[in-house]
């Protein structure tokens, strides 16, 4: 038998602690990707600016919506 399978209550607890003190994402990681995300809106809306004054193509301007799909 697995070791693992030996102690179904002490299984139990492990996975209640656990549950207890899941934190998926910290806030010092929340602050890093608001100002990365953040950062790609400025980058997103000064590269739509250039594209529209030089008259980008369209094939051009649609990589915008890669940027935006990525900042989402």
């Amino acid at each position: 038998m697995d070791a693992r399978m030996k102690d179904p209550a002490a299984n139990q607890a492990k996975r209640d602690a656990a549950a207890e003190n899941l934190t998926n994402i910290d806030a010092d990681e929340r602050a890093r990707r608001a100002q990365l995300g953040a950062a790609a809106g400025v980058f997103s809306v000064g590269l739509a600016a250039v594209q529209l004054t030089t008259g980008a193509p369209p094939a051009q301007r649609a990589f915008m919506v890669r940027l935006w799909a990525l900042a989402g």
